[in-house]
């Protein structure tokens, strides 16, 4: 019985950490940048969680060990990691906060329209390629 809960255990903690390296961390800054949760369309979030947590963590584990000199083991780099996730969770709902109170300053346009007008800049810049081409 022991065996079972320490594999239960053992199984429970792996996956904890390929969360925390794989996709907290990446999540945490993508609510940062954008702070609604339907700022983005959820694939693109996720895309944006997986790509981003990757490069906070090697560049936490890199700022660990490099200037800061301590040494990376497993407990240390989950700690770091931890403690970056949560100081952007800080940060988002101060963030957020700010947006509930003062709302979206008008200067800043929505994501939704900055992604359809990349895709029509895309779009125009195939089609005089396209004709270039012929």
């Amino acid at each position: 019985m022991t065996d079972f809960i320490m594999m239960i255990v053992g199984f429970a903690r792996t996956l904890l950490g390929l969360a925390l390296l794989l996709f907290i961390p990446g999540f945490a800054l993508s609510l940062v940048f954008y702070p609604g949760l339907s700022d983005i369309p959820y694939i693109e979030r996720l895309v944006f969680s997986g790509i981003a947590s990757i490069g906070t963590a090697i560049t936490a584990i890199i700022f660990m060990d490099v200037l800061l000199g301590v040494e990376t083991d497993v407990v240390y780099s989950m700690f770091f990691l931890i403690l970056i996730t949560a100081t952007f969770l800080c940060w988002w709902i101060i963030e957020y906060a700010s947006l509930k109170k003062y709302g979206k300053p008008e200067s800043v346009p929505h994501p939704t329209r900055i992604y359809r007008a990349s895709q029509q800049v895309s779009h125009n810049a195939l089609g005089t390629i396209k004709k270039y081409s012929d």
